[in-house]
């Protein structure tokens, strides 16, 4: 199967670089000390001299597999890559079962982009190198760039555990990459013990190198990326990634990588700036996170962030999760044309862009969209005009009569949406038969009725500044005349301890959807909530949110100075720092015990 995939490709269009020439007789004890002498040569990197020692064995034999596998490692080593691929190809049909063979001609078309045949010969590689770090590591971002999270999760901890010292930093800087495309739970299925210890190591290394001697580049990205999972050495990453931003002429990798610490610590300034750096490359995921901050930022830049977010879009996830069996819609008229409009972004952000697919209505287009079952109950109680599809795995739009696609937040540059636009929230409605008892419990209850979510998914990559601990929220408990109800779905030890400290009424072992969540909300009288879905709802419903957002810059939160961007009723409680919560509460406290104390008056 490998052998048709690279007859295929060099049928079209990869070139023969190997001239005709003369046969010369060669021996058979001569070409095996050619070919042990070109092989030591060529990692020695000694380039003319395994051209000369390659030369007379390709004379005697241009169908020589093992030589012409030294010779395409050669070509690639030098940088020549499209000739490396077709003689690396001829390699293999010639019979060659050298092992590094494959693994140098998946790097050959990962280098050039090529990632579906990249991925299929580092996958054969692997079956005779199944510990070679570094191809693992290849792997990793093969798999990453499909897709396929758990396969990418597995590449990387295997990688990991048999690197050296400066391989492992990369590959704990591909498994941030993987934390933050792949879901909640790679964190988790990414870390083995081994994983765990490596880091661990590294950890203790760095931090003890840094007392000693200025840290390389290299060490710093790794540094910030170790310590900037956890509050315990994140001053630690503060002080690395000053050093490193005084720096001249970072590479792209560095900029990326510390734009994005800074972009944590909320400075959005310094964050794009260095985004901005590390465009160069034109890398997807560069360009989707620089696009998020300029959207964030707003102002001049704001239809750029939103067209550089979907230009990173299709960079990133061209492989699988960008529809390609109908053309990308360019915001042309369709006329009697349908468009088919997919869920890109999370739950919450499904409601952020109801007022979106309202928009396209407006203008006469007709539009499906299609978006995962878990929000179909709540998105049955709007009317936004379009032709609304819960389906777990996407469809063929051309199943639905669709003639083009489009992601749901790729309509804001395409209908020319100001942030002033945004401010027409749809609504959705609860419904009264959902958690009747709880309704009905919950509506008697005298006192300020207050919904508190403040833990969310532990394995998330931004748990450790997104959650909030019980000690953290302890200011809140001992405010007087409210009736706590919580709200948090994801099970783990703070939540519980929330509970317990709290007081809490707690419906959530009877909710099965985000139908009866909003049930439940619609009978509060405020929702206290840290960026999550649930947050969403309640403002949805039209309820009063009070948001306790992390210091990192996020467009749904913050857009140019506006702290209310999408919902009216949300207020916003920012914490100074990551993970730093004391100033935020403190704030978020005196304005729900105003309103306990007004809500006893007017029972009064």
């Amino acid at each position: 199967m490998l052998k048709k995939l690279f007859q295929k490709l060099t049928s079209s269009g990869v070139v023969n670089p190997l001239t005709e020439t003369p046969a010369v007789a060669i021996s058979v004890v001569e070409r095996k000390q050619a070919l042990r002498k070109a092989k030591t040569a060529l990692l020695e990197r000694k380039m003319e001299l395994t051209k000369e020692l390659l030369d007379p064995l390709l004379r005697a034999d241009k169908n020589d597999g093992d030589a012409l596998a030294i010779e395409g490692m050669r070509l690639f080593e030098l940088g020549h890559d499209e000739l490396a691929a077709g003689v690396l190809q001829r390699a293999i049909n010639c019979g060659s079962d050298d092992p590094l063979l494959l693994k140098c001609l998946a790097s050959v078309f990962s280098r050039q982009g090529k990632r579906v045949p990249a991925l299929a010969a580092a996958e054969e590689a692997r079956k005779t190198s199944p510990n070679d770090a570094m191809l693992l590591n290849m792997l990793g971002s093969l798999y990453l760039s499909a897709d396929r999270y758990d396969e990418a999760a597995d590449a990387f901890n295997v990688a990991l555990e048999h690197a050296p010292r400066d391989l492992a930093l990369i590959i704990i800087c591909n498994i941030a990459m993987l934390d933050g495309r792949g879901g909640a739970t790679l964190h988790r299925k990414a870390a083995s013990a081994k994983g765990v210890s490596v880091r661990k190591q590294l950890v203790r290394y760095l931090l003890t190198e840094r007392k000693r001697r200025a840290l390389s580049e290299n060490e710093i990205v790794g540094l910030m990326i170790l310590c900037g999972v956890s509050l315990e050495n994140y001053q630690a990453a503060c002080e690395e990634a000053e050093h490193l931003y005084a720096r001249p002429m970072l590479d792209e990798y560095s900029a990326a990588q510390l734009g994005r610490f800074y972009a944590t610590a909320g400075n959005l300034p310094r964050a794009i700036e260095l985004c901005e750096q590390a465009i160069e490359g034109g890398e997807g995921v560069t360009r989707y996170f620089l696009g998020f901050l300029m959207a964030a930022a707003a102002g001049a830049n704001w239809f750029s962030g939103w067209k550089m977010m979907d230009e990173g879009f299709l960079g990133m996830y061209a492989m699988s999760r960008v529809v390609t069996e109908v053309p990308i819609w360019d915001g042309r008229p369709l006329g009697k044309k349908r468009l088919f409009v997919y869920q890109d972004q999370g739950f919450g952000d499904i409601l952020l862009g109801l007022r979106l697919l309202k928009q396209l209505s407006s203008k006469g287009i007709h539009a499906v969209f299609v978006f995962k079952p878990e929000m179909e109950a709540v998105l049955a109680t709007v009317d936004v005009g379009v032709e609304l599809v819960a389906n777990e795995a996407r469809p063929d739009p051309r199943d639905l009569n669709c003639a083009v696609a489009v992601p749901m937040f790729t309509l804001i540059s395409l209908l020319n949406l100001r942030p002033e636009d945004l401010k027409k929230p749809v609504l959705i409605k609860a419904q009264p038969e959902r958690c009747q008892s709880w309704r009905a419990s919950l509506q008697a209850e005298t006192k300020l009725r207050v919904g508190l979510v403040v833990t969310g998914n532990v394995w998330r990559a931004d748990d450790w500044y997104r959650s909030l601990s019980a000690q953290a929220v302890a200011p809140l408990a001992a405010i007087d005349n409210v009736c706590w109800v919580n709200l948090a779905v994801d099970v783990r030890p703070e939540r519980d301890a929330i509970i317990e400290k709290f007081d809490m009424l707690d419906p959530v072992p009877d909710i099965r959807d985000f139908a009866d969540t909003a049930a439940v909300i619609d009978v509060l009288d405020v929702v206290v909530a840290i960026d999550c879905s649930v947050a969403h709802v309640a403002a949805a419903l039209g309820k009063q949110v009070l948001v306790l957002v992390p210091s990192s810059i996020d467009w749904r939160w913050q857009i140019g100075g506006d702290t209310q961007p999408w919902w009216p009723t949300a207020k916003i409680f920012r914490s100074s720092a990551p993970a730093c919560w004391d100033d935020a509460v403190s704030r978020l406290a005196q304005d729900l015990a105003a309103m306990a104390r007004n809500k006893a008056d007017k029972d009064a």
